[in-house]
């Protein structure tokens, strides 16, 4: 390992903007990997609705129980639209849907470009929350999006959960879902 480097990853950990140590790893990744910043999408052509609060009683930072809806502009639609239920990963610790870098809004900017609605998840994070606040957390975003989702030119019949690590022990029903 190079002289100093540790001590100026450390500064540089400590400088950036980002949320928490998970985010700013993330953005040292593209850094240090010679990538850019993704681009941003364009958000013609969508309607984008954010910071809905999805659950009945949320706690007192109201912005970590939201949810974002991308929809496409058209209301020509003969149908109502695919869903896309979107989770941040972080291990049920870290990460936001409003990420540093952007990814989760360019995924579902992109999904919605494409017919498709996108709905972005935030949830509460270990360890100011205990097991199985997280996961009833994304029932609670389920349960809003199966009940509102239509007036957002979506199909409530038709939710698909997508996203990173977090989706996936929700998708297996590993978690199980807590009784909301």
């Amino acid at each position: 390992m190079r002289p100093g480097f540790l001590k100026t990853s450390i500064e540089f950990l400590r400088l950036r903007g980002s949320s928490t140590l998970f985010d700013r790893g993330y953005t040292i990744q593209f850094e240090l990997n010679g990538l850019r910043r993704p681009t941003p999408i364009s958000s013609a052509g969508l309607l984008i609705k954010k910071d809905i609060c999805y659950h009945p009683k949320p706690g007192q930072n109201r912005s970590l129980q939201s949810l974002d809806v991308y929809e496409p502009e058209s209301t020509s639609l003969k149908s109502l639209s695919q869903v896309i239920l979107f989770m941040h990963g972080g291990g049920w610790r870290a990460s936001d849907k409003n990420d540093p870098l952007g990814v989760h809004a360019n995924v579902c900017k992109a999904l919605a470009a494409r017919g498709l609605v996108a709905v972005n998840v935030n949830y509460r994070l270990a360890p100011r929350v205990k097991h199985p606040e997280p996961a009833r957390d994304a029932a609670y975003a389920l349960r809003w999006t199966k009940e509102n989702i239509s007036d957002y030119q979506g199909d409530p019949e038709r939710v698909f959960l997508s996203g990173h690590s977090a989706a996936w022990p929700i998708s297996l029903g590993v978690t199980g879902w807590p009784s909301i």
